[in-house]
């Protein structure tokens, strides 16, 4: 099964949250808003691949990462099954540079913002409740 790490950078006080915009040249996932992150390589440790990814996508360092992800999921994606991990974290700059070809931006999203998103790329209904969920409990207005 996949491994796939996730970093939430919560801005609390404006009910948003970071996001990464796929690039539109994605044939699957083009103009998605996604959490920064992908894929763990092997021999990496889930800590190591959500800081390399962060600096990738956003052009930041994570000064900060949980000790354990805050929220593990199992969704079917493409007919693939994936194990995500989603840690919590804090980042050193938005001053953002990406330099992943894949992210063609980086902004901070309202939780409806990122839903729609996930919708419309077909993440399963099933798991959005998950997500809500954690959302709610770090204090967010869905």
């Amino acid at each position: 099964m996949k491994k796939i790490v996730n970093v939430f950078i919560p801005k609390l006080s404006e009910n948003k949250f970071l996001a990464v915009t796929r690039a539109s040249l994605d044939k699957i996932f083009g103009d998605m808003s996604a959490l920064p992150g992908g894929g763990v390589e092997d021999g990496e440790s889930l800590e190591v691949a959500a800081r390399r990814e962060m600096l990738e996508e956003t052009g930041s360092n994570l000064v900060r990462i949980s000790s354990e992800p805050i929220l593990v999921t199992t969704p079917v994606l493409l007919g693939q099954q994936i194990k995500l991990y989603i840690f919590d974290g804090e980042i050193d700059s938005e001053d953002f540079h990406p330099t992943d070809s894949d992210i063609s931006g980086v902004n901070w999203v309202t939780p409806k913002t990122f839903f729609d998103s996930l919708r419309q790329f077909g993440w399963p209904e099933s798991e959005l409740p998950k997500f809500e969920k954690f959302l709610i409990e770090k204090g967010f207005i869905l």
